[in-house]
């Protein structure tokens, strides 16, 4: 399941530089933001939502119900961090340079099987944005 969402978010976040060719130097950091995950207790997902992703949060243009949706996050995404929140929604990164929101309840934060937090690396690659999860930690913890 993690290589899934894993994989899921960078071809979602490969897309849109791959075809611009504007990519930073490979192996550069992105800075200010975290990789965190959809909250499949607040959301009621079922495994095979998970496995689907049909049910993950659409990302809205604005921090507003009702806002135009502009996409939909992947099972792991990425975060502004620290957190940005406004009017009840979360700043996220999509498709590598846009920002969009979804709602805080739909979002938690990774952690290791101890309970102990956990987040992620984030780098460009050679097509796009690279993550790679902390040591000990699982989108099922």
């Amino acid at each position: 399941m993690k290589w899934l969402a894993m994989l899921s978010a960078s071809a979602l976040f490969g897309a849109s530089y791959a075809i611009a060719g504007e990519l930073p130097p490979e192996n550069t950091p992105l800075r200010g933001y975290q990789c965190y995950s959809v909250n499949e207790q607040t959301l009621h997902l079922t495994q095979e939502d998970l496995f689907s992703g049909r049910k993950f949060p659409v990302i809205l243009e604005r921090p507003e119900t009702g806002a135009k949706p502009v996409g939909r996050v992947a099972g792991i995404f990425f975060v502004t961090w620290p957190l940005k929140i406004e009017n009840g929604f979360v700043q996220v990164l999509h498709h590598m340079d846009k920002l969009g929101w979804i709602p805080e309840n739909a979002i938690r934060p990774l952690h290791k099987a101890d309970g102990s937090p956990g987040g992620c690396k984030i780098w460009w690659g050679k097509n796009g944005l690279m993550s790679e999860l902390d040591p000990g930690v699982s989108t099922g913890n």
